[in-house]
């Protein structure tokens, strides 16, 4: 597996922590910027190999940001992925057309398989369909026994590890998952 360097424009934690965590799957090196002046001064300096941008930065917005990146010499042939929690597909349509567009969009929450299909569009160079799928087999795509553990954002059955079986406690549900809901991204989950 080669690895990679990712600039995370993003202030949102759950987010960060989420895209470390794919990415680290297939060698990615993540690094955070929670501000867009701080994240386009470091991709000037540090070119990386992905950039991934949140519309809500402070500072300067994910859209300025990309804007920027994508007028300037240093940056502008850096594959950049857009993504945004209060975006529509509408909103997203329209910046595609923009001379300065990203080279992928993401609307935030999103699916393993959403996430996959925009840095593969932004950066296929990269060669990472394969090496973005989940590694641990120990969670089970279809269990026999419903999930006992639900996301409190969504409601979502959150899939288990082998083992969970009468080892589950409040305190223990971080040891016998994934980490983050596959269908909003939250980290934060309940007992049935």
């Amino acid at each position: 597996m080669k690895t990679f360097r990712v600039l995370l424009g993003e202030s949102d934690e759950q987010t960060i922590k989420r895209m470390k965590k794919l990415f680290s799957l297939a060698g990615g090196h993540v690094e955070v910027r929670s501000d867009g002046t701080a994240a386009l001064e470091w991709a000037a300096k540090e070119p990386p190999d992905l950039i991934v941008v949140s519309a809500e930065l402070v500072g300067v917005n994910g859209y300025s940001v990309v804007n920027k990146l994508k007028k300037s010499e240093t940056t502008m042939q850096i594959p950049v992925i857009l993504t945004s929690k209060t975006a529509t597909a509408e909103t997203f349509k329209q910046h595609k057309k923009l001379r300065t567009a990203a080279n992928a969009y993401l609307l935030v929450p999103f699916s393993d398989k959403q996430f996959r299909k925009a840095v593969c569009a932004a950066a296929p160079h990269l060669d990472l369909d394969k090496d973005l799928e989940p590694k641990d087999k120990s969670l089970r795509e279809s269990e026999p026994t419903p999930s006992p553990v639900r996301c409190l954002a969504c409601g979502h059955a959150i899939p288990l590890k082998s083992g969970w079986e009468n080892n589950l406690t409040p305190e223990t549900i971080d040891n016998w998952t994934a980490g983050l809901c596959p269908g909003c991204g939250s980290g934060m989950f309940t007992l049935n």
